[in-house]
């Protein structure tokens, strides 16, 4: 299984790997990139922007996986119905606190009792930026990406380590898809990579994982 594919957070896909099982959530699944590392059949996938749901068709494992248009602060499933919630880069896209926390308590609500909420997101605490700016790596969403989504989004926003623990979150760093098509040689990308997983502000994404 190719965990270096475009698009794909490696260590995110290592996760996905490990922690999914039963039945299971991708939150925000935009093209379905994500879907194949799923342990499990039983996958449903939940996207705001019919124009990824079109997308995630290709990617849906031969029409296995499920895929229901909703908001993701307002999702259609009763309380306790998923094993593993995953939700990967959608926190990016909430500007205020209160649309964060909408998110949150719906990851919360829709997970059962002894399952797995797992998020990624931007690092607000990334303190090599410098050092990413200068290899010319753009962590920003690309203006034409945004254009195209059925809400309105200007930019990205960032998530700081200690927002995401207090929350009950166990936090990983990691270098995201972008640093590994952007970034020569891979060893050096590859070796912030391990080194993050320790030190999360050296990562360009965190990685949450809350066991409920």
């Amino acid at each position: 299984m190719n965990i270096y594919k475009c698009g794909v957070t490696p260590k995110l896909a290592q996760m996905i790997i490990k922690l999914s099982h039963g039945k299971c959530l991708d939150a925000g699944c935009g093209d379905g990139r994500y879907f194949e590392y799923f342990n499990t059949p039983d996958l449903t996938g939940v996207d705001i922007t019919q124009m990824h749901l079109d997308a995630a068709v290709e990617n849906s494992c031969g029409g296995v996986v499920k895929l229901l248009k909703s908001d993701v602060s307002r999702l259609p499933f009763e309380d306790n119905s998923f094993d593993f919630v995953l939700c990967a880069d959608v926190l990016v896209y909430m500007k205020t606190e209160e649309e964060k926390n909408r998110v949150y308590a719906e990851l919360e609500r829709i997970c059962k009792k002894g399952g797995v909420i797992l998020i990624s997101l931007a690092n607000g605490d990334f303190i090599l930026e410098d050092f990413r700016k200068f290899l010319f790596v753009d962590h920003k969403a690309p203006q034409e990406l945004l254009e195209t989504l059925d809400y309105p989004v200007n930019s990205w926003t960032y998530s700081k380590v200690d927002e995401i623990t207090k929350r009950g979150y166990k936090v990983y760093g990691c270098m995201g898809h972008v640093s590994y098509e952007n970034i020569k040689p891979r060893a050096l990308v590859e070796f912030v990579d391990r080194v993050a997983d320790l030190h999360p502000r050296l990562g360009g994404t965190l990685l949450g994982v809350k066991k409920k």
